[in-house]
């Protein structure tokens, strides 16, 4: 969570409700989105001096806008330079199907069934916000600093949507199988 704050105070910066609305749009499956676990990371990267805030009030409401430090850039900078490892990336998910040869094999099918219409939901939210991030592009503000860091959102939703695609063609195949009766 301390690095995507990181990443989007990079971009610009935010209040705590405005990291939350992006960390909700565009992160939700990647990490948490809860305001609790906001506020702790930003304890976190304030008390070790990564991000500072000013205080301001708008209309009549006290708000803090977060804004990362000098160290606090050297710090994702490290990070996001780190190689990428895929072990890191787990899907818990798939001990459900692991351990599906223990459920009735009536119950079998519809599971999977509602697997496969949260896959089909979560890739229809990804193509819907590379199409949002498509459109914004040259027409905000928040990228000018950065002009590349959108082509690499843009990558990332390109894997993700690959990746729910062959998912959704995987669990399909693995229904018709069981359907059909070739899988138990």
């Amino acid at each position: 969570m301390d690095k995507i704050i990181l990443g989007l105070l990079l971009i610009t910066p935010m209040t705590s409700y405005e990291l939350r609305a992006h960390i909700k749009e565009k992160f939700s499956m990647m990490c948490s989105d809860s305001a609790g676990s906001i506020q702790v990371a930003i304890k976190k990267l304030i008390a070790e001096n990564l991000i500072v805030y000013t205080e301001y009030v708008e209309n009549g409401k006290n708000k803090k806008q977060y804004e990362i430090t000098d160290e606090g850039r050297e710090i994702f900078n490290a990070w996001v330079v780190k190689p990428m490892r895929h072990y890191k990336a787990k899907n818990m998910e798939l001990t459900k199907l692991f351990f599906m040869g223990a459920v009735e094999k009536k119950k079998r099918v519809p599971l999977l069934k509602s697997y496969l219409v949260s896959l089909k939901t979560d890739w229809q939210a990804l193509i819907t916000l590379q199409k949002e991030v498509l459109e914004s592009t040259g027409k905000s503000a928040i990228y000018d600093p950065l002009p590349e860091l959108i082509q690499y959102q843009i990558t990332t939703l390109d894997y993700g949507i690959a990746l729910f695609e062959f998912e959704i063609n995987w669990y399909e195949n693995l229904i018709n199988k069981i359907e059909s009766g070739e899988h138990p």
